[in-house]
């Protein structure tokens, strides 16, 4: 077996395909599990011993093919497995010994099976110890059977959350982390009488997602899951915790001190959309929309462009400012459109003073993903003054203002109908203006400029 594994990671296609072959073989054979076992234990290649735990968890995916075996092998084979995990050193063979103990331990808790409370023993073990690495361990386990038998372990929800008091506390960041990732999936099992358990434990929660973030912004992404299942919970757990949460994003999304990187940005302003989506009233009665709205909107002005070719427009689909413009356009949708024009005219009005082509790029993006959710409030009492800004906009000689206010014509165009068209005699002819002169601009075989997309795009909006 041992070398069939090997066989299977040689950089030479005939050989893989030849040691596959045996491995369906010896897939089919009695003796396949012992073997399999002596391998994760004996071998001496990191590689083969990670692919053995692999293959067991999935020979044991399907609980039939689990709980077949007698009771003694099970618990031989379960005793084998934890003794391996507490004696591996290799960080890629632990991680897939634990996946194993993850898929045993749904068959063995739940119907049918016999329990594990060796695993809980150890689970206890570990987390109670001195050493940091064993405490890590600890956590990893609870998060692994938070994740595959979430519903097997429901019943005991309650301790791990008195755990988790403690886990959070942890001295080791990594234990803090894993701790996060574990309250993560058992979100979906929270019911009414863990929510105080749960509730209490939020304001770590928020503290430990911030001092990771300043260690390893990868590892912070990842816990900010938690406030997304947090605020799709069918239980009431984050109310009381909206406003703090809130202003952990904002932070982030800000990053006064320029450290915060462009994935845990996105993660941070896009989560505000999606938190106002769920939670308007909350959003509302605590007026956390004002900081918000001026948050996203700092993103957006401090999106970077080509000095050395302005007509280049940003190709990034991934960036912190496209983000701040989603969730921009989400409060849109959702917030009382007063209370959102208010409060986004408060940033968008000095922007369009400002001597920075960037801040008034941002002022007419904003305005312009506002014109969906804000349609009627703006036919009713804003469009002759939008029309004039936008006006000023498109006459502007900067390519990267001038396509931000064409862009602007065109979500009017298409949202702010029938009494956008009335202003045709205006609009069409600095339209038209700035076709022939982008036109006059493109030489032969040259590609066609950002602005002259931007005005094609106007155009198709306004005439359909």
């Amino acid at each position: 077996m041992e070398a069939i594994l090997a066989r299977l990671l040689l950089p030479d296609t005939q050989q893989v395909a030849a040691a596959s072959a045996d491995l369906r073989v010896a897939f089919k054979q009695p003796g396949v599990i012992p073997e399999l076992c002596s391998v994760l234990t004996a071998s001496q290649q990191v590689q083969v011993r990670q692919y053995a735990a692999v293959l067991l968890r999935k020979k044991f995916s399907k609980s039939r093919a689990w709980l077949k075996h007698s009771l003694t092998d099970r618990a031989m084979l379960k005793a084998g497995v934890l003794s391996s995990l507490v004696t591996e050193q290799e960080q890629s063979v632990r991680t897939a010994l634990i996946q194993l103990v993850g898929s045993l331990a749904a068959h063995e808790l739940g119907k049918g099976g016999a329990g594990w409370p060796e695993l809980m023993a150890l689970i206890q073990a570990k987390i109670g110890s001195g050493e940091g690495r064993d405490r890590v361990l600890g956590v990893l386990l609870v998060s692994v059977l938070a994740e595959v038998a979430g519903e097997q372990v429901r019943n005991s929800l309650k301790d791990f959350l008195q755990l988790f008091r403690k886990t959070l506390q942890d001295t080791e960041m990594e234990v803090c982390f894993h701790t996060i990732v574990a309250m993560t999936y058992f979100v979906q099992r929270c019911g009414s009488d863990e929510v105080s358990l749960f509730q209490q434990l939020i304001p770590a929660v928020l503290v430990k997602i911030e001092q990771i973030a300043a260690q390893d912004q990868d590892k912070a992404v990842e816990a900010i899951d938690i406030f997304d299942e947090l605020i799709e919970s069918e239980v009431a757990i984050v109310v009381p915790h909206v406003k703090p949460m809130v202003e952990l994003c904002l932070r982030l999304g800000q990053d006064k001190d320029g450290v915060v990187e462009d994935a845990l940005k996105i993660k941070a302003v896009t989560f505000l959309g999606r938190l106002t989506r769920l939670k308007k009233k909350t959003i509302v009665k605590h007026k956390l929309y004002i900081p918000m709205i001026q948050v996203m909107f700092e993103v957006m002005a401090k999106q970077e462009v080509d000095q050395d070719d302005p007509e280049q427009e940003e190709d990034d689909d991934d960036c912190p400012a496209l983000a701040a413009s989603q969730s921009l356009d989400i409060l849109a949708l959702n917030l009382p459109p007063e209370k959102y024009i208010s409060a986004l005219l408060s940033q968008v009005q000095p922007a369009l003073e400002s001597p920075s082509e960037q801040v008034q790029r941002a002022a007419y993006q904003a305005i312009a993903v506002s014109a969906e959710g804000c349609q009627e409030h703006i036919r009713a009492k804003y469009l002759p003054s939008f029309l004039a800004i936008m006006g000023k906009g498109i006459r502007d000689p900067r390519p990267m203002v001038r396509n931000a206010a064409l862009y602007m014509l065109g979500q009017f165009a298409e949202f702010i109908q029938p009494e956008i068209a009335q202003h045709s005699q205006e609009i069409l002819p600095v339209l038209l203006v700035q076709l022939d002169t982008s036109l006059q601009s493109l030489k032969p075989g040259e590609k066609e400029s950002s602005t002259l997309s931007r005005i094609f795009y106007a155009l198709e909006t306004f005439c359909e």
